[in-house]
């Protein structure tokens, strides 16, 4: 995979959902407050990762910005379809979110 910030968004997304699979396996409380902390690092992070590219219009990183959380509430609703059906729709799911 090229170094992109598009290749990076998919991996990251890809492991997010994985930690918030097995943190939601947890007592509740704790779980939610860790699934919470963790999605605020992941758009902390893509704001960093935004800023490094280089100086980008606000009303185009507002466009990017709404398209990786598009792109990353698909990815959990595919991936967590994948992991309660069977293991063809997961690996679907994981095609096309990382790829």
């Amino acid at each position: 995979m090229e170094d992109t910030f598009n290749t990076w968004f998919a991996i990251t997304r890809l492991h997010v959902w994985m930690i918030l699979t097995r943190c939601m396996r947890e007592p509740k409380p704790n779980s939610i407050r860790l699934r919470n902390e963790v999605i605020v690092r992941l758009w902390q992070d893509v704001e960093t990762r935004l800023g490094k590219l280089g100086s980008i219009k606000p009303k185009l990183k507002k466009t990017i910005l709404s398209q990786c959380n598009d792109e990353f509430r698909t990815s959990l609703v595919a991936l967590d379809e994948g992991l309660l059906t069977d293991d063809i729709t997961l690996a679907g799911a994981l095609w096309r979110t990382g790829f």
